[in-house]
């Protein structure tokens, strides 16, 4: 007789047949052959039946295209944090834009309200336009002239020199005379004489001229005699505009939807190593003087520059009026802008710096910047040279200056006395009232507002002086001019920018 112990129900499961889930019976199917390739088209052929070449640019004739920074709305990408040893907290909302193709990225103080980037269209940045400006409050004015041939006849002849060469008689003849509005008999009673005196007279009528103010300049002339006071003579007719109304003016414009209105950092990470470094190409990249204030900053970039203009053909007659435009429109887009009206920085040639510094022309002290005397110039470029112009920095002396026109115009003394000379010609200073230090005020940098001009300074001077000197060494070297002719064959294997002829 066996007694039966309790079965346990764990081993019991595990003694239990396992079930497996099994697939559906689905007859078995080879896989299908690949489909046979697509026949290769015909070669294209030409006319004659031989086989068409693709033809394609040399790489060095493919231009890249230029590509602005990427817009200020556009998210960046997450930067890994570094280690922080010591935290030090800045309360500011600095902002940064992705990378472009290019690498270059910008850094805003706070997240721009606009961004003119994100509305440039490629073709702006390779494509020449001309934008005049224009005033929408202000009608155009009506020709002066009775029809359209006399005024494409006056035109014509206020164009250019008096001597008209082949182009002016090109453009006579397919720009005038062809043209679809003139016609021959409009000329029948023309005369030049009472076509100018009518253009003048619609000159004085101008619309434009509402904008303008006139103003009366007085000359202060010494008698050159203590006894005899000096004498003022008025020069009337200036007509000049307000420098807020023409901010205001090209604010209005529609070119404004353009203009960079927030300040900003520009910098480079290089592809290869990663490294970041700052690019200084553009007005607006420039911080703004106050980083304690909270509120948006929005500017209006006034370049200024000067050149010398002749009044006439013949005669030394010139003036050298002042310039202005807006460094918010971005260098890279080719518009030209016509804004030219009477601080930050000016652009002058030499003798346009020389009157702007208030300095003599090439006397013991020729530099705006420095007072380095004209004895020391053949130093230039060495430590002792870049020293001194820091510790003989070139100050207006007002001073000097107001006691040397007190001898002038009150003791009736000599521009050349020896009074004059002791205070100004050590330092090629002129008895002439600056105009910026007098409206900015005393503590005005004037020598810092003067930038150097690379195309008249360093281009037509330094690099010319030097690449002459060059040549001259290698004819002395070589005087049957062997290498002169190596340096240009040499110079002739530079590629082309494009399809242009300039190297």
């Amino acid at each position: 007789m066996y007694a039966s112990l309790p079965e346990d129900p764990i081993q019991s499961t595990l003694d239990a047949p396992m079930e497996v889930d099994e697939p559906p019976s689905v007859p078995f199917q080879s896989p299908s052959p690949p489909p046979p390739p697509a026949p290769p088209s015909p070669p294209q052929v030409t006319a004659t039946g031989r086989p068409q070449w693709r033809y394609r640019l040399p790489g060095r004739y493919q231009d890249i295209l230029p590509e602005p920074p990427v817009a200020a709305d556009a998210e960046p990408e997450p930067r890994p944090l570094p280690t922080l040893q010591r935290v030090v907290l800045f309360v500011r909302n600095r902002f940064q834009t992705v990378t472009n193709s290019f690498g270059l990225w910008c850094e805003y103080l706070y997240c721009p309200s606009f961004d003119p980037d994100a509305f440039v269209a490629p073709e702006d940045l390779y494509r020449n336009r001309h934008t005049p400006f224009t005033d929408s409050t202000s009608p155009l004015p009506e020709s002066p002239h009775a029809n359209e041939s006399i005024a494409m006849i006056h035109e014509w002849q206020n164009t250019g020199s008096s001597n008209k060469s082949d182009p002016k008689m090109n453009h006579l003849v397919h720009d005038v005379l062809l043209h679809p509005k003139f016609c021959l008999e409009d000329l029948a009673k023309f005369n030049a004489q009472r076509e100018n005196q009518h253009a003048d007279d619609a000159d004085k009528k101008s619309p434009h001229l509402d904008m303008f103010l006139e103003a009366s300049i007085g000359i202060d002339v010494p008698s050159g005699d203590k006894d005899v006071p000096s004498r003022i003579f008025d020069v009337p007719g200036l007509l000049y505009q307000r420098l807020t109304n023409v901010v205001i003016a090209a604010f209005n414009d529609s070119l404004t939807t353009k203009f960079h209105l927030s300040p900003y950092k520009l910098f480079h990470e290089s592809p290869i190593t990663g490294k970041q470094e700052r690019v200084f190409s553009e007005i607006a990249e420039l911080p703004p003087d106050d980083l304690g204030c909270k509120c948006e900053k929005v500017i209006a970039a006034l370049m200024f520059w000067s050149n010398s203009t002749h009044l006439a053909n013949f005669g030394t007659a010139k003036l050298w009026p002042i310039y202005l435009l807006f460094g918010n429109l971005s260098t890279y887009l080719p518009y030209l802008i016509s804004f030219k009206i009477k601080f930050r920085n000016s652009i002058a040639n030499y003798p346009e710096k020389v009157l702007l510094a208030t300095i003599r022309d090439k006397g013991l002290c020729p530099c705006p910047w420095c007072l380095i005397p004209k004895s020391s110039v053949d130093r230039m470029g060495l430590v002792y040279d870049i020293q001194q112009r820091i510790t003989q920095a070139r100050k207006y002396v007002t001073i000097w200056v107001a006691v040397a026109r007190n001898s002038i115009y009150k003791q009736g003394l000599g521009i050349g006395s020896a009074a004059v000379e002791c205070l100004l010609k050590p330092t090629s200073s002129v008895p002439t009232v600056n105009a910026f230090i007098d409206r900015l005020g005393s503590n005005f940098p004037l020598s810092d507002m003067l930038v150097v001009d690379l195309m008249h300074e360093f281009e037509l001077g330094i690099w010319k002086a030097l690449f002459i000197h060059l040549i001259r060494v290698l004819y002395a070297v070589a005087p049957d001019g062997s290498l002169v002719n190596e340096l240009d064959r040499r110079y002739c294997q530079i590629p082309t920018f494009g399809l242009s002829t300039i190297h």
